[in-house]
């Protein structure tokens, strides 16, 4: 998921005022990281567990709905508003703009699964495609492309079509 005002595409479906996109191949994706033994996932987003909750039981459902039921979920309590931090606010396109820290994940003593599971800044990656909500975790972080118009029509190799490459 994806905060844009630009059209990308017609949406795999939509939440209330968020449009969801499936990248290409994202099932078959999640579906081997799952079963490797060293390997779990966690969501880190920017919007309310409220909203965020129905987006990922649709995204996992089926075949990921063991996946689903392990995967731990850090929302907007686990974000920081750009405008009030002196690193950040010069980032800030909007008043509400959050960025993501992963020391708030790991050192919140409400929310143990970090530190009950041994996850500390050594073993943590963190995949997102915007570069700005990211920046106090760089070490952590993987910056991928941004979800365009030309991904909306991008089929898995499998199935016959085109897949971008970079």
């Amino acid at each position: 998921m994806f905060k844009t005002n630009k059209y990308v595409g017609k949406p795999s479906f939509s939440f209330r005022k968020y449009k969801i996109y499936k990248r290409p191949g994202y099932r078959e994706f999640l579906l081997r990281i799952s079963q490797h033994p060293r390997i779990r996932l966690g969501i880190y987003s920017s919007i309310t567990a409220r909203n965020l909750h129905p987006i990922i039981y649709k995204l996992f459902d089926g075949d990921l709905e063991g996946l689903r039921k392990k995967m731990v979920i850090f929302d907007q309590d686990h974000c920081r508003e750009m405008i009030k931090d002196e690193q950040m606010i010069q980032l800030a396109e909007e008043d509400f703009d959050l960025y993501k820290d992963l020391r708030l994940i790991l050192d919140d003593p409400k929310h143990s699964f970090c530190r009950d599971n041994g996850f500390t800044l050594d073993n943590i990656l963190v995949v997102d495609s915007e570069e700005k909500v990211i920046q106090k975790s760089r070490a952590n972080a993987i910056l991928s492309d941004g979800y365009t118009k030309e991904d909306v029509t991008l089929k898995h190799p499998l199935g016959g079509g085109p897949v971008r490459k970079h």
